[in-house]
C-alpha cells in the first residue's frame, strides 16, 4: 500500500482522479499498485468521490471541486485581478437598470454541464452559495496533458476553472452591466499592450545579451541561451488583444453585442469586431 505524503498536484492543474494519479505518480496500473492519502493530509484533499486536489486551494476551487463544476464568469474575472468587485459582492436582492444585471450574482460562479443532476443537487450543500451557469461550453476544456504541458512551460493553470475567454463571454451575457463590461476590456487591452512591449523589449535585451560575455571569458549564462524571458507574464496577469475580444463577442448574443457597442466598446475592439461581421 502505497502513501502518497509529498506528492503536489500542481502538474495535473491541481486536480486528479485515483486513475490519474497511479498511471502519473506511481507509473502503474491501478490494480498493479492502490495507494491512500494520508490523513490528515498537509497537501493533498478529497472533496469527493475520485476527485483529489491540492490542500492549498482557496475556498471558492474547493467549492467547485465538491460540486463537481468549473469556476466561471466574474469568479474568474476576479481571480485575474480584472475590476469585477462591485458585480461579485452585488447581492440578489439589488435593483439595477440593465436585465444582465438583476438576477443578482451573490456566490461563487460555477459552470455545469446540462443534465448533470448530481452536481447541481450538491450545490445547495454549500454555504457560502453557488450562482450556477448552465450554457454549453464555447472553448475546449483545460485536460490534463494541456495543465502538464502548462506546468512545464512555468506557466500553470488549473482544471477547476474556465478559459478566461469562455468566462468572460458568460459574464458578458448575465453577470456585468454594460459598465462593468467596458472597464474589463479596457483592462485586458491594457495588460495586452503591456505584455506586447514587455516582449520586444526582452526580445532587443536577449539579442544584444547573448553575444556579451565577462572579463574573464566566461560564456552567456544559460538563462539568456535558453531563451526565457526575465519579463515573462504570468497567465493570471495576461490581457486579451481587440481580435481576441472581437472574437469573444462574436459567441455571446446579438442582443447583447449591440448593448455593449451602445455603451462605448473600445474603438480598437469595434473596428475588429466590424472586421469579422
Amino acid at each position: 500500500m502505497h502513501t502518497l505524503r509529498h506528492t503536489l498536484l500542481s502538474p495535473f492543474g491541481h486536480l486528479a482522479s485515483y486513475r490519474e494519479l497511479t498511471r502519473h505518480v506511481l507509473g502503474a496500473d491501478t490494480s498493479a499498485a492502490p495507494f491512500r492519502i494520508s490523513s490528515p493530509s498537509a497537501v493533498i484533499r478529497h472533496p469527493r468521490s475520485d476527485v483529489y486536489v491540492c490542500a492549498h486551494l482557496d475556498d471558492d476551487a474547493l467549492t467547485a471541486a465538491r460540486v463537481g463544476a468549473l469556476l466561471d464568469c466574474v469568479t474568474v474575472l476576479a481571480r485575474h485581478g480584472l475590476p469585477v468587485s462591485a458585480a461579485v459582492q452585488r447581492r440578489a436582492d439589488g435593483t439595477f437598470d440593465e436585465p444582465a444585471a438583476a438576477a443578482g450574482v451573490a456566490g461563487v460562479h460555477l459552470r455545469f454541464r446540462p443534465g448533470d443532476g448530481r452536481a447541481s443537487a450538491r450545490r445547495w450543500a454549500e454555504p457560502q452559495g453557488v450562482r450556477a451557469h448552465w450554457a454549453r461550453r464555447r472553448y475546449p476544456v483545460v485536460t490534463l496533458e494541456d495543465a502538464r504541458h502548462a506546468f512545464r512551460r512555468g506557466s500553470p493553470i488549473s482544471r477547476l476553472e474556465l478559459p478566461l475567454e469562455e468566462a468572460l463571454a458568460q459574464a458578458l451575457g448575465t453577470c456585468l452591466t454594460s459598465s462593468e463590461s467596458i472597464a474589463v476590456f479596457e483592462a485586458l487591452l491594457a495588460r495586452a499592450a503591456t505584455a506586447h512591449a514587455r516582449a520586444i523589449a526582452s526580445r532587443s535585451v536577449l539579442n544584444t545579451s547573448t553575444t556579451v560575455t565577462s572579463r574573464a571569458g566566461d560564456a552567456p549564462s544559460p538563462f539568456l541561451r535558453s531563451g526565457r524571458s526575465a519579463a515573462a507574464v504570468p497567465d493570471k496577469l495576461a490581457g486579451l488583444t481587440a481580435p481576441q475580444l472581437a472574437a469573444v463577442l462574436t459567441r455571446v448574443s446579438a442582443r447583447v453585442r449591440a448593448r455593449l457597442v451602445r455603451a462605448g466598446l473600445p474603438p480598437e475592439v469595434g473596428d475588429a469586431l466590424r472586421r469579422l461581421s
